[in-house]
């Protein structure tokens, strides 16, 4: 075997790699900044999807992003795409059963707490004494010493039950 078959064989193996490894340390560090810059911003009073969560879909699309720059150095387009399609799949169904997780819950408690409680009823939530202000599906806004709370339904149901 010549030499420069073997260097480039080197560097076929280790340009993907470094990428792999590049994309890990930079999933990383778009994690923390955008965690910081959601905070900033204060994404999470305006989404009510949870600045963390927010984070993590940074880093793991980085991830994916350095996953597919690998596979197409490494001259593997076709797989490359059917890889990308799959990971697709697969994160946006774990998204939507975490997400159906917590909400399939606080909607079928807000169906029955609608029908036990009356708005502006004075209830005990945690020991914090106040009223109803609002019920809706996922969440029960609840008025306790001039604060406005909001709460999953899932809570009020076993605080009333």
């Amino acid at each position: 075997m010549d030499l420069a078959k073997i260097n480039d064989i080197l560097v076929d193996l280790f340009v993907p790699i470094l990428i792999l490894i590049s994309a890990l340390i930079l999933g990383k560090i778009f994690e923390r900044l955008s965690l910081k810059i959601a905070e900033e911003l204060e994404l999470e009073k305006i989404t009510k999807f949870p600045n963390e969560r927010i984070s993590v879909i940074v880093k793991y699309l980085t991830y994916l992003a350095g996953i597919i720059l690998a596979l197409n150095q490494a001259q593997i387009l076709l797989i490359s795409f059917i890889i990308l399609l799959i990971f697709i799949a697969i994160f946006l169904v774990i998204l939507l059963g975490l997400e159906l997780y917590y909400l399939i819950p606080n909607i079928i408690a807000g169906i029955i707490i609608k029908r036990k409680l009356k708005l502006n009823k004075r209830i005990r939530i945690n020991n914090i004494p106040g009223k109803i202000v609002k019920i809706t599906l996922k969440e029960t806004i609840f008025q306790a010493n001039k604060e406005t709370l909001y709460f999953p339904n899932k809570l009020i149901l076993k605080a009333v039950s």
